[in-house]
């Protein structure tokens, strides 16, 4: 319960998704993707429900290396390492759409001379290779030859 609002709580649940963090995991194929999506449609089904029927959600604890992870390790990956510097295009697979530009959260990406341009202030979402249609943006090493997964609209 809310002491500010009166309005009770029901919680948060964890909802697994496809992983698309290219840049540093594996990547489900789209075959394990659907069965991901899958479950998580069952699982939304058991939480409406639970809400519907007013009862809260389970308690999600977390553990100390959670925490840790969390409170010192984030920041430091992302000071360190969450930069568009490995970003790059195969200019023979580009096809000039603006999508990666168009689809980027924070207006990253510019089209100059028909290809995207990465301009320092990037987050890592990963948007600009998954939208991709002809998988002509990499980063790196590290997402070639791996899978792109596009949560459906």
């Amino acid at each position: 319960l809310c002491k500010k609002t009166g309005l009770r709580f029901m919680g948060c649940a964890e909802i697994v998704m496809p992983e698309n963090y290219l840049a540093m995991f594996s990547v489900p194929n789209e075959e394990q993707s659907k069965r991901i999506i899958a479950k998580k449609d069952e699982h939304i089904k058991s939480l409406g429900e639970m809400i519907k029927s007013n009862i809260p959600l389970p308690e999600h604890k977390t553990n100390i290396s959670g925490k840790f992870m969390s409170s010192v390790i984030n920041p430091v990956f992302y000071a360190l390492c969450v930069n568009d510097k490995k970003f790059d295009v195969d200019n023979e697979k580009c096809i000039s759409c603006g999508k990666c530009a168009r689809e980027c959260p924070l207006s990253n990406i510019t089209i100059t001379n028909g290809k995207p341009t990465w301009n320092g202030n990037c987050t890592h979402c990963m948007a600009c290779i998954t939208i991709c249609p002809t998988e002509a943006i990499e980063y790196g090493e590290k997402s070639k030859g791996k899978p792109r997964y596009r949560c459906p609209l």
